[in-house]
């Protein structure tokens, strides 16, 4: 017979004696508890009555908060039981990022090796404003990432911190499909063994803010696995991607590069680099993508004549104000991919009718078209509203859907 406390929690009539919740099997109860907002609110159910008391440390997940330090977090992990978690996600509460929060990088390597004992999925430490130091000389202290076999993702987002992959001559991380990494230093080296030897599953490669320090003026990333791409980083030397079966492109501030990519079909070049032929090259790749997005002005349009046609054009438009820009822009602009859908995302306070204008224009086969405006215009969208509805802008097509939104 439950106490008066657990009584209540059954949710049946005061006094009844039954505790309903409670006789349920545990993986109900958990289930119950990962729908609360993190794992310090499923560690609170403990003192509601002695059946709870060990159920949240066994949970299949657990989301930890650097809300109140490290401490919880430590203690959390020490009181698991469980021999196996699929989700552990430690992270830092937005609404702490304007203060330097400062932890021991000894912590974060106990939670590290937490994971290399316990987690068969998903790893995420998210601490974009956290400043890490050892206990004892309370200088910079490196990361290091051991070799976790059985995680599947890794999502990893410091402040300027290094992080080090030292890991034994053999063993491969033989579960990881994605990987993430933000605002980090790593060895050149290091990295490119983990990228080209160690992860033969590796799908998804997110290089974001990273800056790369020693190995050679050519950084390669070499998989058979890697379908999607996207590097928001600056390498001093070319980065060399080789990759059978790459199908997605993206990059920012990436601006010399060569790609083998026999199966690349989307390439998202939204960035100010200009793009250089002479520099950027891809190899192996055919005439024709399902989809090219490109900030019109930045020489994306020099990427665009690479292929012959796309599938669905998206094109950035910022035209700064001035007779020569509007000038470059028509230019630069004289001829699109042949396309299906066009997407066009204006943030441009002039000459806007005109441009879009142009745009529609060259665009004789189109069958969808997508305009976004940005969200805070002064025009706002009716005045395109009322543009779009002159069918004698709009292209001869035999079907074409057209979409407005603000941005």
């Amino acid at each position: 017979m439950g106490t008066d406390s657990e009584c209540g929690i059954a949710g049946g009539s005061q006094g009844s004696g039954r505790d309903y919740i409670s006789g349920l099997p545990d993986s109900i109860l958990q289930s119950i508890l990962l729908r609360l907002e993190g794992t310090e609110e499923a560690a609170r159910t403990s003192v509601v009555a002695r059946r709870w008391r060990s159920v949240w440390a066994e949970l299949p997940e657990l989301s930890l908060s650097m809300a109140h330090g490290h401490s919880p977090v430590d203690a959390a992990l020490a009181a698991y039981s469980a021999p196996t978690i699929r989700r552990l996600e430690i992270k830092m509460p937005q609404s702490l990022w304007s203060r330097r929060v400062a932890i021991p990088a000894d912590c974060v390597s106990l939670w590290l090796d937490f994971a290399l004992l316990h987690l068969a999925g998903e790893l995420r430490l998210k601490m974009p404003f956290v400043n890490m130091y050892t206990k004892t000389t309370r200088e910079k202290e490196e990361i290091v990432l051991p070799l976790c076999e059985r995680v599947t993702a890794i999502f990893l987002t410091f402040h300027g911190e290094t992080l080090r992959f030292r890991l034994p001559p053999a063993g491969v991380f033989s579960a990881l499909a994605t990987l993430s990494i933000s605002n980090v230093y790593v060895d050149g080296q290091e990295l490119e063994d983990i990228l080209c030897s160690r992860c033969p599953c590796l799908k998804q490669l997110v290089l974001d803010a990273i800056t790369v320090r020693g190995g050679a003026h050519v950084f390669s990333i070499r998989s058979d696995s890697l379908e999607r791409l996207e590097v928001t980083s600056q390498f001093h030397g070319c980065l060399q991607i080789v990759t059978p079966e790459l199908q997605t492109f993206y990059a920012v501030f990436v601006s010399d590069f060569h790609i083998a990519a026999p199966k690349l079909s989307e390439v998202d070049w939204k960035t100010n680099i200009v793009y250089r032929p002479s520099h950027c090259h891809f190899a192996e790749s055919g005439r024709h993508l399902q989809r090219l997005a490109i900030t019109v002005n930045y020489g994306g349009w020099q990427l665009m004549q690479r292929f012959d046609t796309v599938k669905e054009l998206v094109l950035d438009v910022q035209i700064a104000q001035g007779v020569q820009q509007y000038n470059s822009f028509l230019e630069n602009t004289k001829k699109l991919a042949t396309c299906e859908v066009l997407v066009v995302r204006l943030d441009i306070e002039h000459a806007c009718k005109p441009t879009l204008l142009h745009l529609l224009r060259k665009c004789a086969g189109l069958r969808k078209l997508v305009v976004q405006v940005q969200f805070g215009s002064c025009m706002g969208v009716q005045p395109y509203e009322r543009f779009l509805e002159d069918t004698n802008v709009l292209p001869k097509c035999k079907v074409l859907k057209v979409f407005l939104s603000l941005q």
